[in-house]
């Protein structure tokens, strides 16, 4: 199966001037049968396979269709580790720094710089939109029709997934207590976290009103897909903690 034009790989290749294939050649949701394969991607010049180390891209090694296009066959694939599907900013440049490996992997090169120079213009545009205003100790957060107020310093911050949420906490520049992590799949933002950073693993498979207690955070941060997720489910106390939930280009809060 293939993604393309939905992930944050295909923002970011477009971002940096370079083009994918045809969404329009794909089915539902960006995906791709392996019978139709050679027809689709036998003329693409190189892949980027994103390995989630859960054994995926060493099956899909051992696949002869895929073994047979003419990209793979030349050794033209370039797998980053971790889940870079969507993001931000850090995503943006990781995912560019690989895009760049297999460019040079297919002969040609992009100026990184200029790429990333690219991917911040991207990221100042999609952080531009919201307003603060300081208020004493807290912060009037504003986006759009929807204001809320925040801790203006917090001291101790509990992100409570290690996608949206920690990317969003990091480029705040929040001091973060601890974080939801993947023991098996680390991803490029784990690398940013200090050693006194306790990971919280599979924290956000089962969140725990407990846990999070323990910590005696003063601002909790969280991706929307998630918090939406457990408040369908019942999972989590939206009103017992001040929570910011950040959605990439827009985040809301409760508390």
């Amino acid at each position: 199966m293939v993604r393309t034009g939905y992930m944050a790989q295909a923002q970011v290749l477009a971002d940096i001037g370079g083009t994918t294939v045809d969404p329009a050649l794909l089915g539902a949701d960006g995906t791709l049968s392996m019978e139709n394969v050679p027809a689709v991607l036998g003329d693409v010049d190189a892949f980027l396979v994103v390995d989630l180390r859960n054994g995926s891209p060493a099956a899909l090694a051992e696949n002869p269709i895929w073994q047979g296009l003419p990209a793979v066959a030349a050794g033209r694939v370039q797998a980053p580790v971790g889940n870079t599907n969507f993001g931000s900013v850090y995503t943006a440049i990781f995912t560019a720094q690989a895009w760049d490996t297999a460019y040079g992997l297919v002969g040609w090169r992009k100026d990184l710089m200029t790429m990333r120079l690219a991917i911040l213009a991207a990221g100042i545009a999609l952080v531009a939109g919201p307003a603060f205003a300081q208020d004493g100790d807290t912060i009037t957060y504003t986006y759009g029709a929807f204001t809320a107020e925040l801790p203006a310093n917090p001291e101790r911050v509990l992100v409570l997934d290690n996608r949206t949420g920690l990317e969003f906490a990091l480029l705040a520049g929040y001091p973060i207590v601890a974080t939801d992590a993947d023991e098996a799949v680390p991803t490029h933002l784990d690398a940013l976290l200090g050693d006194d950073v306790d990971r919280l693993y599979g924290f956000r498979a089962a969140p725990s009103a407990e846990v999070v207690l323990s910590y005696d955070p003063d601002l909790l941060v969280v991706g929307q897909g998630w918090w939406t997720y457990w408040q369908t489910q019942g999972l989590f106390p939206a009103d017992a903690f001040p929570v910011l939930v950040a959605d990439g280009s827009a985040c809301t809060a409760s508390g």
